[in-house]
């Protein structure tokens, strides 16, 4: 969700360098090791950037919130969960959000579960409810108002694992790979920059 909006800039500049993204796009699937793959976690890998949790929602449940509890502002509103932040313990989610910042007193891992994030943010679209999401992931969207952050950005939780990259050994001894790596490392520093400014928080 990151990386794949990106892509068609970089095609632009490098339109002989061909692509499959977990088994799809333009180039032949192979079954052995991927060039590179992207991920979140910890590991002995590359870090790309760190990340910031926000909440997010649809507009019409902004108005919701406004003529709630004044104190307690979520308190009976529908959440929604991806199954890593309750399931695996170190991503954050709403439980580690609410006893940040407030807000609700009860049931903090209450709500529908969702095992993609894509899946939730489209519900979140349809006014289902609240989901705690990577910024990076939805500066497009915020953007463009197909969905908004109900409380200010910085209110955010720094990600416990930044997103890594995994490369090929002979990765730099391949000039269309290391090119396309060159190009990643400084899309992550951007990405680093805006989520950074954008929650007035540091790197």
């Amino acid at each position: 969700m990151w990386l794949e909006p990106k892509l068609a800039a970089f095609r632009q500049t490098h339109p002989n360098i061909r692509f499959c993204i977990n088994g799809e796009g333009d180039a032949t699937y192979r079954t052995s090791a991927p060039d590179i793959r992207v991920y979140v976690g910890p590991g002995a890998d590359e870090a790309l950037y760190f990340d910031r949790h926000i909440p997010v929602t649809a507009k019409d449940n902004v108005r919701r919130i406004a003529g709630w509890d004044p104190v307690f502002q979520m308190e009976g509103l529908p959440l929604l969960h991806l199954t890593s932040q309750l399931d695996e313990g170190d991503t954050t989610g709403w439980v580690d959000w609410f006893k940040a910042f407030g807000h609700r007193e009860t049931g903090p891992d209450r709500g529908v579960h969702y095992h993609h994030a894509r899946h939730a943010l489209e519900a979140v679209r349809q006014n289902v409810g609240f989901l705690i999401c990577g910024l990076s992931l939805v500066t497009a969207n915020l953007a463009a108002g197909s969905i908004v952050a109900p409380f200010p950005l910085s209110q955010c939780i720094a990600a416990p694992h930044p997103y890594r990259i995994y490369m090929r050994a002979d990765a730099e001894r391949r000039p269309q790979l290391w090119s396309f790596i060159t190009w990643l490392r400084g899309e992550a520093r951007a990405t680093q920059d805006r989520v950074c400014a954008m929650t007035m928080t540091e790197a």
